[in-house]
């Protein structure tokens, strides 16, 4: 093989593989949306949603406690209403 077909293979091959670093990066670091059921889980009336600088607050109308949660990672904080709806409505402020 000649050196102008190996260097073309060989930055070929580096392209290739670099595109491919950059599509799976791009996959694996986008958050992951929140469902149509985490949505209507805030659409009860006892419940306030407040956007924090930290994030989501939940807030019942006469809170009695705090329970601060830490969302997982690559998950947006919303999809997880469903789970701490419950929670805030029995009085818990949800941070």
């Amino acid at each position: 093989m000649s050196a102008k077909k190996l260097l073309f293979l060989f930055l070929a091959a580096a392209l290739l593989l670099g595109g491919a670093v950059v599509g799976v990066a791009f996959y694996f670091l986008r958050p992951l949306k929140a469902e149509r059921a985490a949505l209507e889980a805030l659409a009860r009336p006892s419940l306030t949603l407040r956007e924090a600088p930290y994030g989501l607050e939940l807030v019942p109308k006469a809170p009695k406690a705090l329970l601060a949660f830490y969302p997982g990672a690559r998950v947006e904080p919303l999809a997880y209403a469903p789970a701490l709806a419950p929670v805030a409505e029995a009085g818990y402020l949800v941070v």
